[in-house]
């Protein structure tokens, strides 16, 4: 019995949920056990990168997991708002807070390199608090005219297998070709580029103070660093790959959504299509796990905890005579 292009769908949704499941739960994890010791403003940032995955592979990838694999209505027009919402609202999040952790720690490296005179008298956790609560309430506010549009699709001719195809089940239906323009393509669109742009531009950024310390470091001779400094420098490094992977995941979902009529019939579409969809999702929270020092510092002890317990015994057990 051939395997359907559908079960490959909900295959992959699987496999790359359970990957970002696993991944943002450790994320959040650390960030949350660390916050709740001191307040740190890039631990705040991880925890809403976090808190956004999550949201998406709970909503998104479970809905289209129980609907093509379970054969379950849920794509009726209720569960197509609901789904389209979330994950227009989480990509639209993703990006933002993956801009906003790029300029945290591309002012922390610029400041490393060229060292203030004076000590910022601005509280930035505050401004961090706010940037945060208007990033989240300007992507509810953009992506809430969606509910009004999206109804349950219809079957494309050319589409086999379609009945429970996620990107066919739901279609957006605008009212007039004027709205269509406007908010469908005009924000719709730059809402997603514009941040990707600046990411860009900060990454190249990046790239040139780190090739400003390298030449300025007293001729390439290492003269040590502190952990905070080893920290900026590390996640500056992986802001690089970050973009690359947000920006190639990104530009490639929507170059073939552009051709969904001509290419939907093939049997690859659907399974790259989730893979696309997902994989930011998947893959980020490795990576800003990676940046933070301070959430590898508290997680180590969870991963180790048997290890450390075992050495403890043994260095009770081995105890030198001449202790007292």
């Amino acid at each position: 019995m051939p395997i359907l292009s559908s079960d490959t769908e909900w295959i992959a949704y699987l496999v790359l949920g359970l990957i970002g499941f696993v991944g943002n739960s450790i994320l959040l994890l650390g960030t949350w056990k660390y916050l709740a010791q001191r307040q740190r403003t890039s631990c705040m940032l991880l925890l809403n990168t976090a808190l956004i995955h999550l949201t998406r592979i709970l909503v998104v990838n479970l809905l289209s997991i129980v609907s093509i694999a379970g054969n379950v209505e849920i794509f009726n027009t209720a569960g197509c708002k609901i789904i389209t919402f979330t994950s227009t609202f989480t990509d639209m999040l993703a990006i933002w807070f993956t801009l906003f952790v790029a300029l945290f720690y591309v002012i922390r490296l610029n400041r490393v390199v060229h060292p203030l005179t004076a000590t910022p008298s601005v509280n930035r956790n505050a401004v961090l608090c706010f940037v945060m609560a208007v990033l989240w309430a300007t992507a509810v506010g953009v992506s809430c005219p969606l509910l009004f549009f999206v109804e349950k699709g219809e079957s494309l001719h050319n589409v086999t297998d379609n009945r429970n195809w996620t990107h066919v089940a739901c279609q957006v239906k605008y009212s007039n070709s004027e709205v269509q323009l406007l908010y469908g393509v005009v924000v719709l669109t730059v809402v997603d580029v514009l941040p990707l742009t600046v990411l860009f531009l900060v990454c190249v950024r990046i790239v040139l103070l780190l090739r400003e310390y390298r030449v300025a470091s007293y001729g390439d001779i290492w003269i040590g660093e502190d952990k905070s400094e080893s920290e900026v420098f590390m996640a500056s490094k992986l802001v690089l790959p970050l973009m690359f992977l947000v920006c190639g995941l990104w530009v490639s979902h929507y170059t073939l959504l552009q051709f969904l009529d001509k290419l939907g019939s093939y049997y690859f579409f659907p399974v790259l299509l989730a893979i696309l969809s997902s994989a930011y999702s998947a893959l980020s929270p490795f990576i800003f796990i990676a940046m933070s020092y301070k959430t590898r510092t508290v997680l180590r002890p969870l991963c180790f905890l048997k290890l450390n317990k075992a050495k403890e015994q043994l260095a009770t057990v081995l105890r030198s005579p001449y202790a007292e």
